[in-house]
């Protein structure tokens, strides 16, 4: 009111505030607050534990924070409580609404205030993963679960399970909030790789069987997430790095910051066999090179490398291997083509449409991904 009083009637931006006084009155008249016991339960973080109460879940339960790396590094701490005893499954929920109506105002004005947001009008001109062209990210939000579970509470349910971690890393570079240390994605990889099935794996023998995860969130050029991954790739597998087919999703879901789609699309592609495209790509950025990038469709891939980061200096990988069936279910070229996956990926041009992104979050739990 005070604001309001010391501008002149006449203007324009009077006016604007005029109308939101007037939608905020009738929002308190509509909706007036009421402070009660449930006070707590709604500001305090105990999604985690509401969910155990309502499944009646007893063993070990929390809530991991390592901001856009928070269901990567889930996966890493399910993976220790197994190990460890102290569980023999783990129900990993991850989710972020930073895009909702309440949020995006906030987050969204530091991100511009960053310069790492984009503000085109398009979105195929702006979601725009390893292009030449990228210059900020698109703000979406989403939801995904994953169940991780020991291999014996897996037969005793009589199910075989989609993949299996082979390694989970999580660490920290202790470098700077949002810069990004290129060094220690590559370090690692090179961990997350050394440990899977014990130092049994090797790299180049197995990049024309892997799908890359990318976390690429479409950021300025300069030194950002592309060409970090990319310098880790070519530094853990040589030149078998060419063979490794990489995804990313930003350019259908935007970046859905610690919800864990990706981790959901890396079992997805290897349940499947059919690994969705890097949407809107177009111009080859001449200091990552020629990359083999998804098209969309199958591809022959047994295992997946996860690769996620977020601000604080947080980092977390996974080496997931598929877990062959008995029965051939895959077709010749390596897929199995069933259900709405196949859908998403037959067209993708059109379905960086804002209209089709709904349906994807419809399907693919991924709300907001505007």
């Amino acid at each position: 009111a005070n604001v309001r009083s010391r501008m002149n009637a006449g203007d324009r931006a009077a006016a604007e505030v005029d109308r939101r006084i007037a939608e905020l009155e009738h929002e308190l008249d509509a909706h007036p607050f009421a402070f009660d016991r449930r006070f707590l339960f709604r500001a305090l973080a105990m999604g985690h534990s509401q969910f155990a109460e309502l499944i009646g879940a007893r063993g070990p339960n929390t809530q991991v924070n390592s901001a856009c790396a928070s269901t990567a590094v889930a996966v890493c701490v399910a993976e220790d409580w197994i190990r460890a005893g102290r569980c023999r499954r783990v129900i990993v929920v991850s989710a972020d609404d930073v895009a909702s109506d309440t949020l995006l105002p906030w987050t969204g004005s530091g991100f511009l205030a960053s310069g790492a947001a984009a503000t085109d009008d398009i979105v195929e001109d702006a979601a725009l993963p390893f292009d030449r062209r990228r210059h900020g990210m698109i703000i979406g939000s989403g939801a995904a679960a994953l169940v991780i579970e020991s291999a014996e509470a897996a037969r005793e349910r009589g199910i075989r399970p989609i993949c299996e971690v082979g390694a989970a890393v999580a660490a920290n570079s202790a470098l700077h909030g949002p810069r990004i240390d290129g060094g220690q994605r590559g370090k690692g990889m090179n961990k997350v790789m050394s440990w899977a099935e014990g130092g049994g794996v090797d790299p180049a023998a197995i990049a024309g069987e892997t799908v890359f995860v990318s976390h690429e969130t479409d950021p300025p050029a300069r030194g950002g997430s592309a060409s970090a991954e990319i310098n880790a790739l070519r530094r853990v597998f040589g030149p078998a790095a060419d063979s490794i087919v990489i995804a990313n999703t930003k350019g259908f879901t935007g970046h859905a910051m610690g919800a864990g789609i990706e981790e959901v699309v890396a079992v997805k592609a290897l349940e499947t066999g059919i690994v969705p495209p890097v949407a809107n790509f177009r111009e080859v950025d001449p200091e990552l090179g020629q990359l083999n990038l998804s098209r969309g469709g199958a591809y022959p891939v047994s295992y997946a490398l996860r690769l996620a980061a977020g601000f604080g200096s947080q980092i977390a990988m996974l080496l997931l291997r598929w877990t062959a069936p008995a029965e051939v279910l895959r077709d010749h070229a390596g897929a199995i083509r069933t259900t709405w996956w196949v859908s998403w990926i037959a067209s993708p041009a059109s379905w960086a449409s804002v209209k089709r992104r709904r349906w994807w979050s419809s399907h693919a739990t991924a709300p907001g991904g505007n």
